[in-house]
């Protein structure tokens, strides 16, 4: 797998700013940091697995007990689905994209918060505060 390109470079921006940026997935850890290390970025300050495709909301609700965090003060970016019902399930705002693994079609229909055809516009609902 190969990163989308313009990702790498908004990763930097979010760090640049004092984001703090994490990882939730159904990924094993150790894949997600093999893939890490390949591309070259080292910008996540978490890295957590859901253990498997159904469970990213307990995920996300873990990380923001841990962190002592409500569902304002995060946001969410994924490319999924599910990721947009584990954010609706843990009042999680997100920002879904189309270049990954759902289309733009079915992401639409399960209505996440926000949705972005590139990179570059998730630095600008950032910056907008959203």
């Amino acid at each position: 797998m190969r990163i989308y390109e313009g990702l790498k470079t908004v990763l930097g921006e979010l760090k640049k700013a004092g984001l703090k940026i994490s990882i939730v997935s159904s990924n094993s850890i150790e894949n997600i940091n093999e893939f890490l290390k390949n591309s070259e970025i080292n910008v996540f300050d978490n890295v957590y697995s859901s253990g498997s495709f159904f469970n990213k909301d307990r995920a996300i609700a873990h990380l923001m007990r841990k962190y002592n965090l409500n569902s304002r003060e995060v946001i969410y970016i994924g490319d999924e689905i599910r990721d947009i019902i584990a954010c609706k399930k843990s009042s999680v705002r997100i920002i879904a994209v189309s270049w990954g693994y759902d289309s733009k079609e079915l992401l639409e229909k399960a209505n996440p918060d926000y949705l972005v055809d590139s990179p570059a516009q998730i630095i600008e609902l950032i910056k907008a505060k959203i």
